[in-house]
């Protein structure tokens, strides 16, 4: 298998040879229904011909999709068309199978599996156009080597006098048929001597010559220049020479397209060196083992999604990265900092990377526990570079700036794999991006994960036994209600039972259960999958979201034919998502028989225990949370105050009996505590989430009250009466326990 890079590789070499100038190549203008003949297509070149350099290259002809090995073979040629037809063909059977050189190549891109199909299995795919493949080929070892300032390199060594004729063009020969650099081949015959071979190619390309001892492999670029890549492209980054541009070793030119693409994912310049054929191994050897050592050090063995949990518990309390500090000072490399932002958002636990252009750059953010928090300053044109890196891995346009583009990543970063899905959108100080990250192997929550009141978790469990109903779930964007219908599901026998959702996008995989994404762009929305999943058997039927009139009303029918659906709803409180569904235009008589049971729900930040301490808030504070004294005596956290006893009266010409006064005990009063800030919670305060729940119980009633239509204040009177507890009386819980601060719960609550 190609390493995770290939891909991207493979990507962006399609996206420059299409969309980006490339020097030496200009894409052919497409015009469908136009096919070359073979006339159209000059043979320039023949094997061991003199001065075909000379000529003028003919533009090459646009044509349709390839539709055959043959019609590929043409436009290959048409293409590069310094060669015939003949000799591309005869180079892609000699070498363009998976053992051939050209087909090392394409593993170490990521267009082919290792061992898998050649040449015709990628064109045949859609993968790449004859052009782009064109490209690919121009430089593989034994295609005959053409320069833009020398020509062809047979002629070049022809008039350099470095043999004779027939030496050159046997030797030529043999290296199309092998698969070999003609330099090489004449090397072997002792026609030149290596040295002498290494001076005329970096003449003939116009590079530079490694010299001196001041050279030493660069294993920095180890993501981006893989060893699979450097080994099928013969190529090792160097240090060593001046400026800051990447520099390459290399026993000729490794491509133009190659070049041009390490230019745009490092954001330098690239500078080619030639070296002898065993100096060159040599630096590779060198540099493939720092390479190694250093991808052995940063990543561990794959864990599990509970390890994965224990190792980011063991990098708390390092001190490695903290919010309130600079922790990205000294990355000047475009795919470094890309890379080492979403490489410290997930070690961190962060749920999303925003990157947002700013009038002197670009700032970046994490999203941690459901907070932003600035993480870095990205000065000068460092934010478009990690822009278009991050584009270039999700296989997005890179060259399209002015609308929205969506994209996927998949990684494996310090031992856990991980999707981060793209987002952009254009702005008034240029492209914005957004990255949702989500664990690749996420753990399937439970009930008993989400730490609910005794009575809670048994109305959720009554809710999931139900036969037939609708449970919906309701808060604000990010507030869990996916992973409370997702641990709800876990309660139900799946041996048993049919159950099938549809969500957008799927964000756990779950055992036994069949899932479906959302795709708008086939038409596939909530409304019709729904209906689709109606005619699968199913017996439980989860729906990402109700946001229209058109799905809320399907998934009613379904539960009144016998379903239990699950769902979410964007509604503040659980009253709230009743009168919500009357704005959908459901009749009040159909909702009040199909509805189960509603949970809304808020997560609140809970404080660090390793930098927790006491503190004491003011009494304004304390009454906007509504702590009052009533509301502590009321549920327990404080002692009602004693009764003032009543003195005996005086009898009738007697002084009144001095009473003599006790000090009053003050009743104890709750502890209120905050975090100060450390390692472990990354200089916030807080460490991890816990939910606060308000569960709505669907009484006879509250049926009937629905069916008459009545408004949210009413349902809410009967709810309260009912037994259920206000989101604001479970969040005021959690901050009289300890386990919350009042800042946070005013944030979540009341503002």
């Amino acid at each position: 298998m190609a390493s995770e890079n290939s891909a991207l590789w493979g990507s962006l070499v399609k996206a420059m040879t299409r969309k980006i100038e490339v020097p030496g190549f200009t894409p052919p203008p497409r015009r469908d229904g136009f096919r070359p003949s073979p006339a159209s297509v000059q043979p320039a070149h023949a094997p061991g011909g003199r001065r075909s350099s000379d000529q003028s290259a003919p533009a090459a002809p646009a044509s349709p999709p390839v539709a055959s090995p043959e019609a590929a073979i043409e436009r290959i040629a048409a293409h590069l068309s310094y060669l015939t037809r003949a000799t591309v063909e005869q180079y892609l059977d000699a070498h363009g199978n998976s053992n051939g050189v050209l087909g090392r190549r394409l593993a170490a891109l990521g267009l082919v599996e290792s061992g898998g199909g050649g040449w015709w299995s990628v064109l045949s795919s859609g993968v790449v156009d004859p052009e782009t493949f064109a490209e690919l080929l121009r430089s593989c070892p034994g295609v005959p080597q053409r320069s833009e300032r020398s020509g062809l390199l047979f002629d070049f060594i022809l008039d350099s006098e470095i043999g004779s004729y027939r030496d050159v063009k046997a030797a030529d020969k043999q290296s199309v048929a092998e698969g070999r650099r003609l330099i090489d081949v004449l090397v072997e015959k002792g026609t030149i001597t290596e040295a002498r071979g290494a001076d005329v190619t970096a003449e003939f390309f116009g590079y530079r010559r490694k010299r001196g001892k001041k050279w030493a492999p660069d294993a920095t670029l180890g993501h981006t220049i893989t060893p699979e890549i450097g080994r099928a492209f013969e190529i090792v980054p160097m240090t060593g020479g001046a400026g800051a541009g990447v520099h390459l070793v290399s026993t000729s030119n490794p491509g133009s397209a190659l070049i041009e693409t390490l230019k745009k994912m490092t954001g330098h310049e690239v500078e080619v060196l030639i070296d002898t054929p065993s100096g060159f191994q040599a630096s590779f050897d060198a540099w493939e083992q720092e390479v190694s050592a250093s991808q052995a050090a940063r990543a561990p063995a794959k864990q599990s999604t509970s390890a994965s949990r224990r190792r980011r518990a063991e990098r708390r309390g390092t001190g490695e990265f903290r919010i309130d500090q600079d922790s990205f000072a000294g990355i000047n490399s475009p795919p470094e900092m890309a890379r080492a932002l979403m490489e410290r958002a997930t070690s961190v636990g962060a749920t999303d990377i925003h990157l947002e252009p700013q009038r002197d750059g670009m700032r970046a953010r994490f999203r941690l526990d459901g907070i932003l928090y600035d993480v870095a300053r990205l000065r000068g044109l460092m934010g478009e570079e990690v822009l278009s890196r991050i584009k270039v891995m999700a296989d997005m346009d890179i060259t399209e700036r002015r609308k929205p583009q969506d994209g996927h990543i998949r990684l494996e970063l310090l031992g856990d794999n991980y999707d981060f899905r793209i987002a952009t959108v254009p702005t008034t100080h240029g492209e914005r991006m957004s990255i949702r990250i989500t664990a690749g192997a996420k753990e399937v929550p439970t009930l008993e994960l989400l730490s609910l009141e005794p009575q809670e978790d048994k109305l959720l469990h009554d809710f999931t036994r139900r036969s037939h109903g609708i449970v919906l779930a309701c808060g604000p964007v990010g507030s869990g209600k996916t992973t409370t219908l997702y641990a709800s599901l876990g309660e139900v026998d799946n041996a048993a039972k049919n159950i099938m959702t549809i969500e957008d996008p799927v964000e756990i995989a779950l055992n036994d259960v069949s899932q479906i994404n959302v795709n708008y762009k086939i038409g596939l929305d909530f409304a019709t999958g729904l209906r689709a999943l109606m005619r699968q058997d199913p017996n439980i039927i989860l729906v990402g979201e109700i946001r229209d009139e058109e799905t809320a009303k399907v998934a009613v029918r379904a539960s009144l034919t016998g379903l239990l659906v699950f769902s979410t709803i964007h509604a503040n409180s659980a009253p709230g998502a009743i009168t919500t569904l009357y704005n959908f235009n459901i009749p009040p008589f159909l909702l009040a028989t199909s509805l189960v049971g509603v949970v809304a729900q808020r997560l609140l930040r809970t404080i660090c225990p390793d930098c927790k301490q006491v503190h004491e808030p003011e009494a304004k504070v304390l009454e906007q949370a509504g702590l009052t004294d009533e509301w502590l005596i009321a549920n327990g956290y404080l002692e009602a105050p004693e009764p003032e006893p009543e003195s005996e009266p005086a009898a009738e010409g007697e002084e009144k009996p001095k009473r003599r006064r006790r000090k009053k005990k003050a009743p104890a009063r709750p502890i209120f505590y905050k975090g100060a800030g450390c390692d472990a919670c990354f200089g916030t305060g807080y460490l991890g989430r816990r939910g606060i729940f308000e569960i709505l119980d669907v009484s006879d009633q509250m049926r009937l009250a629905i069916s008459e239509r009545k408004p949210e204040s009413t349902l809410r009177s009967m709810a309260l009466e009912g037994g259920m507890r206000p989101l604001a009386d479970s969040g005021r819980h959690k901050v009289v326990g300890g386990e919350t601060t009042l800042d946070e719960f005013i944030r979540v609550l009341y503002q």
